[in-house]
């Protein structure tokens, strides 16, 4: 099946794994390139949710011939997968192109991210009148339903009513631009990325409201060095990011709250003990906040090439490479503390 306005094709493995549904499923991934045209098609989806798992091995061996055929060329994707499938698929298709989605919901937030902010009601208040002027015609630019609220009363309570999937309060990084003085810290972001920091909260947002389902929202941010202070027991994903832009991107969720999105995403239940599998879970959530953070980015004609994540199981294993002060933004999924870290 086709998809005209995502520009994506779709197919399903049904049954179990062999040579000759191996053999139709590349035949039919072919018959749609040929018949739409590679350069009009975004790429091939294939859903296994009628997959009948069996062998590993047999696994390995349909992601082999993928790799070995002529449709690699094309973005290819995988979803509809059950958690013991993608336990196998996570390892397989390390250093590969092919990429895992929960659903095809997230499949084409992955390739069209603007087209599902219109979905994503947005409510602004700032006292500053100007400022909340600006701040509706930029994210009305970029493609959100934005409502402004009159008071802090009001916006309180529209934010309470679950109408909205996220509020915006100032329009502004307290501080950021301010001269050093002897009581806060240095900071070392440059102008550039200041006013593009936004993109990376509310992709963040986004993002993990559309995967999981469940209500989040920034609650706050200051510039200060890294907090090495919390809980031990976090797990943590760090991207650089160089170009028009340059610094990293680190995204920390304490372990009872990484589980708690990963198994909403998943609709499955996290083994609590299976750290590699909750580490890959909060690297691919890094990962797709900073692939469409370059999405809008890049509509901005701001270019910015993304490092592949490094996922830490230790605050203390990260510190000793994060140095100089940044923006820490305190952050809530389904009301659990989660927290990012931007830093050039």
């Amino acid at each position: 099946m086709f998809d005209v306005k995502s520009k994506i094709a779709t197919l399903e493995y049904n049954g179990k794994f062999s040579e000759s549904k191996n053999k139709d499923t590349i035949n039919s991934i072919n018959k749609q390139i040929d018949s739409i045209g590679k350069d009009k098609i975004n790429g091939i989806f294939i859903s296994f949710k009628n997959l009948v798992y069996s062998d590993p091995k047999e696994l390995a061996i349909f992601i082999k011939q993928l790799r070995s055929h002529k449709v690699y060329d094309t973005m290819i994707g995988i979803y509809d997968y059950d958690m013991q499938t993608y336990k196998i698929l996570r390892t397989i298709i390390k250093n590969t192109n092919i990429k895992l989605f929960h659903n095809i919901d997230t499949i084409k937030l992955f390739l069209d991210p603007k087209s599902f902010k219109k979905t994503l009601p947005v409510l602004v208040f700032d006292e500053n009148e100007e400022n909340t002027k600006t701040l509706m015609h930029a994210l009305s630019e970029l493609g959100y339903s934005v409502t402004k609220a009159d008071s802090k009363e009001e916006y309180e309570k529209l934010l309470r009513s679950e109408k909205y999937k996220f509020g915006v309060i100032q329009s502004f990084i307290n501080g950021s631009l301010k001269p050093k003085t002897n009581n806060k810290p240095t900071l070392f972001l440059s102008k550039k990325l200041i006013l593009n920091l936004p993109i990376f909260m509310d992709t963040a947002v986004e993002i993990l409201v559309t995967y999981t389902g469940l209500k989040a929202q920034k609650i706050s941010h200051k510039i200060t060095t890294f907090n090495n202070d919390l809980q031990s027991d976090m797990v943590c994903a760090l991207m650089k990011f160089k170009g028009d832009l340059s610094g990293s991107f680190i995204l920390i969720f304490p372990k009872e709250t990484a589980i708690k999105a990963l198994e909403a995403m998943l609709a499955e239940k996290i083994n609590p003990k299976d750290s590699e599998a909750i580490m890959d879970g909060v690297g691919e959530f890094c990962n797709s906040i900073t692939g469409s953070t370059k999405t809008y980015l890049s509509q901005k004609n701001i270019k910015v090439l993304f490092e592949l994540p490094r996922t830490y199981n230790s605050l203390n294993q990260l510190y000793t490479v994060i140095n100089n002060s940044g923006i820490w933004i305190n952050m809530q999924l389904d009301q659990k503390p989660f927290y990012m870290f931007i830093v050039s």
